[in-house]
This record gives structure tokens, sequence and C-alpha cells, in this order.
């Protein structure tokens, strides 16, 4: 039976070592910066999403979970 973790894991690190790049993260709680801000690594996904006929851009991006103490939350909305 595969170790499926160990696998996900192992793809994780060659996709983020591949297509990664640096970021800084700032933790934000209502708008006000918390502690201080530190680097990821983070990969990014560019979306082109077609709203009422035009076209519109916006960014995602992974990162691992592990590089944060506390992982930050998506966003919904």
């Amino acid at each position: 039976m595969p170790n499926w973790p160990s696998i996900e894991a192992f793809v994780d690190g060659v996709i983020s070592q591949t297509f990664g790049e640096p970021v800084v993260y700032q933790p934000v709680q209502a708008g006000a910066a918390q502690g201080s801000a530190f680097t990821v690594t983070a990969v990014r996904h560019l979306r082109v999403r077609e709203e009422s006929g035009a076209m519109a851009n916006f960014e995602e991006i992974s990162v691992n979970p592990s590089d944060f103490s506390n992982p930050p939350q998506r966003a919904i909305g």
C-alpha cells in the first residue's frame, strides 16, 4: 500500500523547489500587524476569470502550512 503522506510531502517539496519564490508574510489581525514579518516560500497561481463579459485576473498562492507556527486561514469573501 502506498504511503500517500510521504508521497504528497515529496511532491510538494519538488513543486516548491521548482516553482516557489520567497515572499514576506506579515500576520495581521483586525487590520493591525501582529508580531514580526518573516519569509516563506510560495507558489503563485495566476487565474483568469470571466465576469460579466470582462476578463478579471487575480492571483492565488500556495504555501506550506508547516512554515508557520500558526498557519493563516484562507479568507472567504
